[in-house]
C-alpha cells in the first residue's frame, strides 16, 4: 500500500484524527542539512578568511567568508516540520531548526478558516498545505517534496484535513 503522506509516516489515521511524523531517514537528512551544514559553513568561512589574508587573496577570502556566514545564518533560521497532528480540536505542528530544536504551534479549530494547497514546480518545489486563520494568517502545516508525492494525491490530503476540522478546502 502506498503511503499517501510520504516522507511522513502516519502514526494515527482515523476519521477524527491524523498524526504524521517525519520518517527517520528524512529526519536525519533534514537535521544534517539544517543543523550540521550551518556549522560547517561557519567553520569554512573562518578557514577561508584565515588562509586567504595576503594581497589580492584577502578580498576573495573576505567575500567567500562573508557569503558562507550569510548562508549559515539563513540555514540556521529555516524551520522544518517534524510532526503534525490534525484533529477535531485543531492543528498542532512541531517544527525544528538549528536555533530552536523544539517548536510547537497549536492552532485552535475556532481560528481556522480554511485549508489551502499550493504546488510549486521546479527546483525546491513541493506540495505545501497551509492553514488560513480568521486573522488572515497563513501557517504551513505540511511540506512534501515533489519527488515524494503523486500530485493527484495532494488534494486528497488537504480534503482529509478539512473534513476532520470541518472547514473549507481550497486547492
Amino acid at each position: 500500500m502506498e503511503n499517501l503522506y510520504s516522507p511522513y509516516k502516519p502514526i494515527t489515521e482515523t476519521e477524527s484524527e491524523i498524526v504524521l511524523e517525519l520518517n527517520s531517514v528524512r529526519r536525519k537528512f533534514m537535521a544534517f542539512n539544517y543543523k550540521v551544514f550551518p556549522i560547517f559553513f561557519v567553520f569554512a568561512a573562518i578557514v577561508s578568511m584565515s588562509i586567504m589574508n595576503h594581497g589580492e587573496e584577502r578580498f576573495i577570502g573576505l567575500a567567500l567568508g562573508i557569503s558562507l556566514f550569510v548562508t549559515a545564518a539563513i540555514y540556521a533560521f529555516i524551520k522544518y516540520i517534524v510532526r503534525l497532528r490534525v484533529n477535531t480540536w485543531g492543528v498542532t505542528v512541531q517544527k525544528s531548526s538549528l536555533l530552536q530544536p523544539f517548536i510547537t504551534e497549536h492552532i485552535d479549530k475556532r481560528e481556522i478558516q480554511k485549508i489551502t494547497l499550493k504546488i510549486i514546480k521546479g527546483r525546491g518545489g513541493g506540495v505545501f498545505h497551509y492553514v488560513e486563520t480568521i486573522h488572515s494568517k497563513k501557517i504551513k502545516i505540511l511540506s512534501i517534496p515533489l519527488i515524494d508525492i503523486d500530485r493527484k494525491n495532494a488534494p486528497v490530503i488537504g480534503k482529509k484535513f478539512a473534513e476532520i476540522l470541518g472547514v473549507e478546502f481550497q486547492g
